[in-house]
């Protein structure tokens, strides 16, 4: 059975009269979820062949259930007969390379798409395609889309590295060689990708004409520790020359190079959105470890792997983990960090002080250990979007404990360290 993924699932209910609705909607809610759900896999199975895969940007059908009592009976025929004809109706394309972006799309209540938009088609791309199009994506935002790989980074990676070693085909390479003009694009690749996977990338890209001569330039100009990377993998480097360096072209601007404003507004997701809890400590906490001076985040790299080891104790984090502390460092959430930094032992121990000051503070958890802060609050999903005034909202997923919130001694509600461009506001209600 196919793994099918819903980005969002909206359901409205109007009705002509007055009905209990917290009664109601929890009926729908069920019903969703044990039955049209379920019902709607079925459905996708039957449409995607192996190593295939489909996509539809958004689908809008609209149902009439004659009353309350046969919601049961008459939602999920009703939905998955409209959807039916909604998909028959639409036209299959082939996905050719990254062009694979769909723009959105509404269907009436017939199934019909609406007269003054061409139908939303759907859009058929191998596996193979798909693994490649959110490497380039992480490679341009240093995080993964939110239908990619489901497992861990390092998964994710070696079946990249695989990719690279087979032969794509010309577009793909070309994609890949425009990226590696752009100096973030190359920083990110050597802080997280290890020797052989950069190996790799040069193997893949050295028929390009003048490549070589090109990653040498902007490899040139970053920071010692990117260049050695590179050199480790191969890069003979560019001598340094006696007179100023010459200037090097500017890339094309890559206008979707961060968040795009889509993508803020549907919310990216994260692993570690308890770490607000611990806000009124981090100003001090990072102080103390040399990365903060007048209120400033002088050392954004470290730093970021500092509020990780407040959450995880672990000195490696993969970039598409470490969103909320970008954003709590006041940095732009597409900088390129590496995925693993020196820790001193004076990281440990403050991080140790903290945790158990939170837990000193926070009386009702006065048994439970540093370990058991991270695990019940700290490594929590959450998700993170853009406000319309330009601050951000932080949802985190609720658990059956979280009543133990209510007698946390600070608030967590609004945050704005003094080094963040805009507040970030959490819903934990």
């Amino acid at each position: 059975m196919a793994t099918h993924l819903i980005r969002k699932q909206i359901v409205e209910v109007e009705l002509p009269f007055l009905e209990p609705a917290p009664d109601l909607q929890q009926r729908v809610s069920r019903l969703v979820q044990e039955q049209l759900n379920p019902a709607l896999n079925e459905q996708f199975d039957l449409l995607s062949g192996p190593n295939q895969i489909l996509r539809l940007d958004q689908v809008s059908v609209t149902v009439q259930i004659s009353n309350t009592s046969a919601l049961e009976d008459q939602l999920v025929e009703q939905v998955l007969q409209s959807l039916e004809k909604v998909l028959s109706d639409s036209e299959l394309k082939e996905g050719k390379g990254l062009t694979l972006t769909l723009g959105e799309r509404n269907f009436s209540t017939s199934g019909k798409p609406q007269i003054d938009e061409e139908p939303t088609p759907l859009t058929k791309i191998s596996e193979e395609e798909s693994l490649w199009e959110a490497f380039v994506f992480f490679l341009r935002k240093g995080y993964l889309p939110w239908w990619a790989f489901p497992g861990r980074f390092e998964e994710f990676t070696a079946k990249t590295h695989d990719l690279l070693q087979t032969e794509p085909g010309p577009l793909l390479r070309r994609s890949l060689t425009q990226l590696l003009q752009t100096k973030e694009v190359v920083e990110r690749l050597a802080f997280q990708f290890p020797k052989d996977f950069l190996r790799a990338v040069l193997q893949f890209c050295e028929e390009k004409s003048g490549f070589s001569h090109q990653l040498q330039q902007v490899v040139s100009s970053l920071p010692p520790q990117v260049q050695e990377t590179w050199k480790k993998a191969g890069l003979v480097l560019l001598p340094e020359p006696k007179a100023a360096k010459p200037k090097l072209p500017t890339p094309q601007e890559d206008s979707s190079t961060g968040p795009s404003e889509t993508e803020e507004k549907e919310g990216l997701y994260l692993q570690n959105a308890g770490l607000v809890l611990l806000a009124p400590f981090l100003e001090t906490y990072l102080h103390t470890g040399g990365l903060v001076e007048d209120h400033l985040v002088i050392k954004p790299l470290e730093a970021v792997h500092w509020l990780q080891f407040l959450v995880t104790g672990q000195t490696r984090t993969p970039e598409p983990e470490l969103l909320l502390n970008k954003l709590l460092c006041g940095i732009p959430l597409d900088t390129p960090v590496p995925a693993e930094v020196d820790l001193p032992p004076i990281c440990e121990k403050e991080a140790q002080n903290v945790l158990e000051a939170v837990i000193r503070y926070w009386v009702v958890l006065k048994n439970t250990s540093p370990a058991g802060l991270r695990e019940g609050f700290l490594q929590r999903s959450g998700r993170l979007s853009r406000k319309p005034d330009g601050d951000w909202l932080l949802q985190v997923e609720q658990k059956s404990y979280d009543m133990l919130l209510g007698s946390l001694p600070w608030s967590y509600s609004l945050i704005k360290l003094p080094w963040m461009p805009q507040a970030l506001w959490v819903d934990w209600a």
